[in-house]
């Protein structure tokens, strides 16, 4: 019979211990709409939690982000296939976005910023119970 070692054993027990944290908090999008909301003209936003793609990053803007993080992604990235592998994959979030951008008929993130936002779904329920009234830019 296998052994489970002191430390991954641990590291069980913690994930364990706070499972009931899942879903405690708000999502990177309620984050932002929520900022939008308060209307603080002098304050550049940045995002990061659980952005993994060009799209999630062109979200963010689109909610009033003046930068996305992605480094989560880029981190495993380098960790499981080297440096190399992480550039590349960097690479490919630049042309991604570029692509999205022209998608978008966005030249620049004040172009983006002033596209309509179709918000649905739970996002939709939470700006409706927080009063956040959206497409107002």
């Amino acid at each position: 019979m296998a052994q489970i070692s002191p430390r991954l054993k641990m590291t069980e027990d913690v994930i364990m211990a706070f499972d009931f944290l899942t879903n405690w908090g708000l999502t990177t999008a309620e984050s932002l709409l929520d900022l939008k909301a308060t209307e603080m003209p002098n304050v550049e936003i940045l995002a990061s939690g659980g952005i993994k793609s060009a799209l999630d990053m062109v979200k963010c803007y689109a909610l009033g982000a003046k930068a996305a993080g992605i480094a989560g992604k880029v981190l495993y990235r380098l960790k499981k296939d080297g440096l190399d592998a992480a550039i590349r994959e960097l690479n490919l979030v630049v042309e991604n976005l570029t692509a999205l951008f022209v998608l978008l008929d966005a030249r620049n993130l004040d172009e983006l910023k002033s596209a309509p936002l179709l918000v649905s779904g739970e996002l939709k329920d939470f700006c409706e119970a927080r009063g956040i009234t959206l497409n107002e830019r």
